[in-house]
């Protein structure tokens, strides 16, 4: 999704420079609907994704087509940047755990290491503040997940049976950073 795109109607926060600028609330919810429509049958409605950002604890990471990763709310957008791909991140404090909630990239960016550059910031975030470990779930049938979720080190501690509206299984997987 190129940025310009929504700029007919959201403006940026506030402009950098002439072409960069800080992504303001609307503009970022607007950017994960955007991806959400394009990766899943069962996408996060607006509201959603409204209500998840607002959290104290959430995170969202983004990926540029150049292949950034970047944070939407302390580093600057170019309005022609392309966004390939998001995660959202749950920080549970009290438990030193960190909870990957969603990733997605879009079709046409998948299979080239969009994710992985996901993951490995957000592991890099969770050790900077000092979390023992990343939960996430998956569906059983989401092979190319599973497959990159193993390759960097997450392990499978848990099945939910029929957890998902299509019937499919949720994995639960986690990876230690830190032993107590």
């Amino acid at each position: 999704m190129i940025l310009q795109d929504v700029f007919y109607f959201l403006s940026p926060v506030r402009l950098l420079e002439q072409n960069y600028f800080l992504m303001n609330k609307s503009l970022l919810i607007n950017t994960i609907q955007k991806i959400e429509n394009a990766c899943f049958s069962n996408p996060y409605s607006r509201d959603m994704i409204e209500t998840d950002i607002q959290k104290s604890n959430t995170v969202i990471l983004l990926a540029s087509g150049s292949g950034r990763i970047l944070s939407p709310e302390t580093e600057e957008f170019s309005k022609n940047e392309i966004i390939a791909a998001y995660c959202l991140i749950e920080i549970i404090s009290q438990e030193q755990i960190m909870e990957l909630i969603r990733v997605a990239v879009i079709p046409e960016f998948r299979k080239r290491g969009y994710g992985e550059k996901l993951l490995r910031k957000m592991e890099d975030l969770a050790l900077e503040k000092n979390m023992d470990r990343i939960l996430l779930e998956v569906s059983k049938i989401n092979s190319s997940a599973i497959k990159l979720y193993e390759k960097m080190g997450y392990m499978q501690y848990h099945t939910r049976k029929s957890y998902y509206p299509d019937g499919s299984d949720a994995r639960l997987y986690q990876k230690i950073l830190r032993t107590a």
